[in-house]
């Protein structure tokens, strides 16, 4: 069954753990501002084995991020497996994506998006999905 995944800051977790979601192919995640007042909402869509896209909505209380750089990075749960990676390219304000990144291997994974602002701020969010054969 796919997850539909709570999106984490680094550090304590407040949500009590990933909810169980619709087995859609989609984990959408949001984590509200940490100490760095960024906000970021993620949607990894198809969530499977090949191909995938990642999107992120990045933010703060003024409104969208421009000129960020964002990546994006799957390791799977066990030792052994190389991890996927993949940079985010800017659109419209504050949105960022990517059609480029790639889980190779169905299985439990941890995704970690990683955003640093024009101005030097940086945050790290992630979370766990399972990830189905095509």
């Amino acid at each position: 069954m796919l997850l539909l995944a709570l999106l984490t800051a680094c550090g304590p977790r407040d949500d009590g753990g990933a909810a169980p979601g619709a087995a859609s192919g989609t984990a959408t995640s949001s984590r509200p501002g940490d100490a760095s007042g960024i906000s970021v909402v993620t949607a990894v869509e198809p969530l499977r084995v090949g191909p995938t896209t990642v999107t992120a909505q990045v933010s703060d209380g003024a409104g969208p991020l421009v000129g960020a750089d964002v990546s994006v990075r799957g390791d799977m749960t066990h030792a052994g497996m190389p991890p996927a990676l993949g940079a985010l390219q800017e659109g419209p304000p504050g949105s960022y994506a990517t059609d480029a990144f790639e889980l190779p291997m169905a299985g439990d994974w941890i995704i970690t998006v990683e955003a640093t602002t024009a101005d030097g701020r940086e945050a790290s969010f992630e979370s766990f999905v399972s990830v189905g054969a095509r």
